[in-house]
């Protein structure tokens, strides 16, 4: 009820949106266990928001090895979309039918236009003479999918929790793959290639099994070693026939090396490659 003249003249303004960090899902700087990873962020802001499809996606999605100062490698396949009851909040989701991968720290970031170098998410109110203020800039929203614990997460190619025979035959269905969130990065350094062979070769003797706090105390007091015994039989099975470590197997198929097991798999096609992969995995009696 007072008037301007009474409060002693002024003005009222517009004054940009920030990201409401502590509301947002993950929550900023949170580590997330695996069994509660989803597929999307919930991107909570102090106002309304809106944005123009023709600028592009608001937000970049990038991760890396949880732990670790490596370089940031930007996930393409994430889509945004308001809430529809709620216009504050903007859900960042995945195009594929994937959730966040454990071992790996996330960040999601404001995009700028390219006309004008402005976020593209912009504030949705009306400024005088036109047009929507770009919402405040904000430090990137960060969380983490468990740790770098090799207990946790490398050797986990395929991301469903375990560390088996699975994740080789992973690895090498997505070998040297650039998808986005693809799987078969064992080793979590954002490419597919040999390493990630001997890091699942490296995590298999722990027979590991379980979410991101789980012991290995029992499974580490299995033979280990880079190249020891895969003791994976499925005991219901009943399978009786002794298990062959990695290189007993790979000289029992004729190949000197994983190195060159690769090299032979990698030119072969699909039938021939699926049936020697099978086969590897009986010798190492390794779960199909």
């Amino acid at each position: 009820p007072n008037s301007a003249e009474a409060l002693g003249g002024g003005t009222i303004g517009v004054i940009p949106f920030r990201l409401h960090r502590t509301d947002c899902d993950p929550a900023h700087e949170s580590v997330i266990e695996w069994d509660n990873a989803t597929n999307k962020v919930c991107m909570r802001h102090y106002g309304p928001v809106t944005w123009d499809p023709e600028d592009g996606e608001p937000y970049k999605v990038e991760r890396r090895k949880a732990g670790s100062s490596d370089s940031w490698q930007e996930q393409d396949c994430f889509t945004s979309t308001i809430d529809e009851d709620n216009d504050t909040i903007v859900w960042v989701k995945t195009t594929e039918a994937e959730r966040f991968h454990r071992g790996f720290e996330y960040r999601v970031s404001l995009r700028t236009r390219t006309s004008d170098s402005e976020h593209i998410l912009r504030c949705n109110l009306t400024i005088p003479g036109g047009g929507t203020p770009q919402v405040a800039n904000f430090d990137p929203l960060t969380f983490t999918i468990c740790d770098a614990d090799p207990a946790h997460s490398p050797g986990d190619a395929d991301d469903n929790g375990c560390v088996n025979f699975s994740d080789i035959t992973c690895v090498l269905a997505n070998w040297q793959s650039t998808d986005c969130m693809k799987l078969g990065d064992a080793d979590r350094d954002g490419d597919v290639d040999f390493a990630d062979i001997t890091t699942v070769n490296t995590y298999l003797s722990n027979a590991y099994c379980g979410s991101c706090s789980s012991s290995l105390a029992a499974s580490q007091s299995r033979r280990g070693g880079v190249l020891g015994m895969m003791d994976l039989v499925d005991e219901d099975a009943g399978a009786g026939a002794e298990s062959l470590t990695v290189g007993e197997a790979l000289g029992a198929m004729g190949y000197a090396s994983i190195e060159a097991f690769v090299a032979a798999i990698s030119v072969m096609d699909e039938e021939t490659r699926n049936a020697t992969i099978q086969q590897f995995g009986q010798l190492i009696g390794g779960e199909q």
